[in-house]
């Protein structure tokens, strides 16, 4: 039987399309959490099990996966509902580990004008959606410092939609984006359909079809970050 802290309480609260926990020992499936049976695919690989996780929390079963830079990705489900169309707010959150240098976090399929929350370009942690590329003042390397960090990434606005990316509670980017759509699938570890691996611990990979207020990001990220402090007393009967 699984345990539900404050995280997990506090994802499933705002209705993700999925929810991947990472947690799973063996296979090729990638477990969705969400309660919405949409769950995804490891590439078994490339992809190594187990180990603590990044909630460091008695409260939460929670374990990770270390993606090998060379053949292991997680991949979605395919499921309309993780397919953003055109105009479409959505949001990502996932926390990450880095061991080697940053490339592609976490892709969709669509090509030249794909969305990509989290990637290196010009030696600077960038964002992409629907083509447009922007890039921060942070420097790619400037989260490789063996600690977990949690990233999440919006696209809000409809038809005239803007991107914001934000690392650990801080937001490193908020502009102007495109508006093409999502399709297919997205990759955590690889550069989508094309070439490029990332050699990364992840987990707590979330979804949702809709652009989540500043309110609730916050919420997640300190649910994510706070361990919660154990009673001091118990009732009942011995």
């Amino acid at each position: 039987m699984g345990k539900y802290g404050t995280f997990s309480r506090t994802i499933l609260e705002d209705s993700p399309v999925a929810f991947y926990r990472c947690d799973d020992s063996s296979g090729t499936t990638l477990t969705d959490a969400s309660g919405n049976a949409r769950n995804g695919t490891i590439t078994a690989t490339g992809v190594s099990y187990g180990g603590a996780g990044s909630l460091n929390q008695g409260y939460e079963d929670n374990t990770q996966m270390l993606l090998d830079g060379l053949t292991g990705d997680l991949v979605s489900s395919t499921n309309a509902a993780l397919v953003f169309g055109t105009n479409v707010d959505y949001t990502i959150e996932c926390a990450f580990f880095m061991v080697g240098t940053l490339g592609t976090l976490i892709r969709d399929d669509t090509g030249s004008a794909g969305h990509i929350p989290y990637f290196s370009s010009g030696g600077f942690v960038s964002c992409r959606a629907g083509g447009t590329t922007a890039s921060s003042s942070v420097a790619n390397t400037a989260y490789n410092d063996l600690l977990w960090h949690y990233m999440q990434f919006v696209r809000r606005g409809g038809a005239t939609p803007s991107m914001e990316l934000y690392v650990d509670g801080v937001q490193l980017i908020n502009v102007s984006c495109g508006t093409g759509a999502v399709t297919t699938k997205w990759h955590l570890g690889r550069n989508g359909t094309l070439t490029g691996f990332l050699n990364v611990y992840a987990d707590e990979w979330s979804l949702y079809n809709g652009a989540l207020s500043t309110t609730r990001l916050d919420a997640h990220y300190r649910a994510w970050k706070t361990q919660p402090a154990p009673s001091t007393s118990m009732t009942g009967v011995g």
